[in-house]
């Protein structure tokens, strides 16, 4: 039975979001934030009739889409700044065998907007008008520059599936960005295993129906391709869609944790108008670290120690990947006994290659280094000993 408000926030998610905004450390958070966050949750749930009468208006007047399966999907994950979103992009040039959401497809996952939204872009084409232009635009300017430099967005451009959860349910690990606190609470919005039966129900329903629109619209008997950093979604989808595929990515700890920081700060600061002390901000990344990574390693190694021999759940280290994209896709597709040479994907993925080999010196910021938020390289490699040593990590623990 398909719940009677499919984006209506799972009771976990309310009460934490609850519990950020009034009971939670927020570091110094102003009025003028706090205010602004009551707001928009608030806004958000009243628009559940609204919400609720465009998913009733797909299911009337686009009923063939519940009939599209998500068999054969492939699921990236990783950590923020592993290089999932590269890894992406990169599989996503498969184009004859996947299709991705998008960003409005997962901000607003009705398909009678984009069905309109289409008849913009037809008319802009035909007239010369800019609308769909300026909408990218004005997306753009939300996230700002700091975002931007680090995680381009586009309208066409395929996006992560955080998105959906994070703007519909509340839930996932952008509560980072969209709750700046702490590790616990970041932990309640994003520990999904933690969500009764029912939250978990839907969850899957609400995702499920979600990337059925996409394969409605745009799918053209391709498979769902998805990107997001849902650790604790990922057995939830390896259950619920058949023959799903599962492709992680793993990167130093010393690279990522700097990364990261860098990204959410400004970004929570974009979406709340606060972002924490570095004082704060920065243990409390660390122990969402922890957490995250102690997860990733139990869904990707059967047990402690040794890689799973599942072809359906791998994953890859990001420097060798970074390096060799093309012996990285074709080693992946041999084990999914899949055609790679040949195909039109390697001829896109080699004209790609000249982009990749910039990848550094087309960065337009500069991280943080480890010292400047009070860190070192031995504290890193001590404290995620165990996750670097499980995923094969070792030989990037000196730095080169």
């Amino acid at each position: 039975c398909d719940p009677i408000f499919p984006l209506w926030p799972p009771r976990s998610a309310l009460k934490a979001r609850l519990a950020a905004l009034f009971f939670a450390s927020n570091h110094g958070m102003a009025l003028r934030p706090r205010v602004y966050m009551i707001t928009r949750y608030s806004m958000q749930l009243f628009l559940q009739v609204l919400y609720s009468a465009l998913f009733t208006m797909d299911d009337i007047l686009f009923a063939g889409y519940r009939a599209c399966e998500l068999s054969n999907a492939v699921f990236i994950v990783g950590g923020f700044r592993t290089g999932s979103t590269t890894l992406h992009r990169v599989l996503a040039l498969d184009e004859e065998r996947y299709v991705s959401p998008r960003f409005l497809e997962l901000a607003v996952p009705f398909l009678t907007v984009h069905y309109c939204l289409d008849f913009v872009e037809w008319f802009d084409s035909k007239v010369g008008t800019g609308m769909t232009a300026a909408l990218e635009r004005k997306l753009q300017a939300a996230a700002g520059p700091d975002v931007m430099a680090r995680h381009p967005m586009a309208l066409t451009v395929a996006e992560e599936c955080d998105v959906l959860l994070a703007t519909c349910h509340w839930c996932g690990y952008y509560a980072i960005t969209m709750a700046p606190t702490s590790a616990a609470t970041w932990e309640a919005f994003g520990g999904i295993e933690h969500f009764s039966q029912h939250e978990k129900d839907h969850i899957v329903s609400l995702y499920t129906r979600a990337m059925q629109k996409v394969l409605y619209r745009r799918g053209k008997g391709r498979s769902l391709l998805s990107k997001s950093h849902l650790i604790d979604c990922m057995p939830l989808w390896r259950k619920a869609f058949k023959g799903a595929k599962f492709v992680g990515i793993v990167r130093h700890p010393r690279d990522f944790v700097t990364s990261w920081v860098a990204l959410a700060q400004p970004a929570a600061e974009m979406l709340t108008g606060h972002r924490m002390p570095l004082h704060a901000a920065v243990p409390a990344h660390l122990a969402f670290w922890d957490t995250y990574l102690a997860k990733e390693r139990v869904f990707f190694l059967k047990e402690e120690g040794g890689a799973a021999a599942d072809p359906a759940r791998v994953y890859l280290r990001f420097k060798p990947f970074i390096k060799s994209q093309l012996v990285t896709m074709k080693e992946l597709y041999a084990g999914w006994d899949w055609d790679f040479e040949g195909t039109p994907f390697q001829t896109r993925l080699e004209a790609a290659q000249a982009k990749t080999k910039a990848y550094k010196s087309t960065h337009s910021y500069t991280n943080p280094t480890l010292e400047d938020l009070g860190l070192n390289d031995q504290l890193i490699c001590e404290r995620y000993d165990t996750y670097i040593s499980a995923m094969g990590l070792e030989e990037f623990s000196t730095k080169k």
